[in-house]
Parts: C-alpha cells; structure tokens; sequence
C-alpha cells in the first residue's frame, strides 16, 4: 500500500516540469504553515494557488492540493498537500511533493515524510482526489 501511495503522488506531479530546490522544500515543510497560520506573506517571490480541493464532511476533514509557484518560472516548483480537520486550521498537516524532474535527495525526503501514512490516511487522500476530481 505505501507503494500505492508513492505512485498517487508521482501522478499528481506529472505535469509540473520545473525541479524543486532544497530551500523551497524545506520552506513548504517548516516555515509555510506558520505563516500562514499567522496570516503573513508568502516567502517573496512565491505564490500558492488552489487546485483541487475536497471537503470530506462525512470525516470533518479538508484535503487541498496548491500549486506553488516561482516569479518568472512557468510551471510551479512544487505541489503543496494541506490535510486538515475542519475544526483547527493549527491541526494541519503539509507536505511538499517535489516537482518531477527534481534531484533524488528531494524526493528521498519526501518520501521519508510519507512513510508513517497509515492505509487508512492513503484511503482517505485517494477519496478526496477522487471526489474532488469526479464530483459535479
């Protein structure tokens, strides 16, 4: 199952053909969500941008998929995953899936954050992509 996972993800990046650095990985991991959380401005030159988004109100639970990307590059460096319960936007949970053509070392960590996903957790993201991407 956890190869499962891998695989969702590599799909989800497939159209994004800029690499991420280890600096905007490690901003996505570590500094993003407080900024946000204390409503500041996003690292300059950046910016994030809803792409698919499902409400799992039958779980209380919100998966956002955001498109981050750099002044002057075309394609977004980067593809943030936001999960939170709807209750506490504190309680969210941010992960950085790296652009596709990204070093490995990147990838690596990514990977390494994913590794604790329970089969439940990747049930759970594949249904709010699902619905997200098949609902009217």
């Amino acid at each position: 199952m956890k190869n499962l996972v891998v695989i969702f993800f590599l799909f989800i990046s497939l159209s994004i053909t800029a690499q991420t650095s280890q600096e905007e990985y490690d901003y996505v991991t570590k500094e993003l969500k407080e900024q946000l959380v204390k409503g500041l401005e996003l690292k300059k030159g950046y910016t994030l941008e809803e792409f698919l988004k499902s409400d799992m109100s039958e779980e209380s639970w919100d998966i956002t998929f955001y498109l981050f990307k750099k002044e002057d590059v075309k394609t977004p460096v980067a593809i943030v995953l936001v999960s939170r319960s709807s209750i506490s936007y504190l309680g969210s949970f941010f992960y950085c899936i790296p652009a596709i053509n990204s070093k490995s070392e990147i990838w690596e960590k990514f990977k390494e954050s994913i590794k604790g996903f329970e089969d439940c957790l990747t049930y759970e993201y594949s249904l709010a992509l699902s619905k997200a991407l098949t609902s009217n």
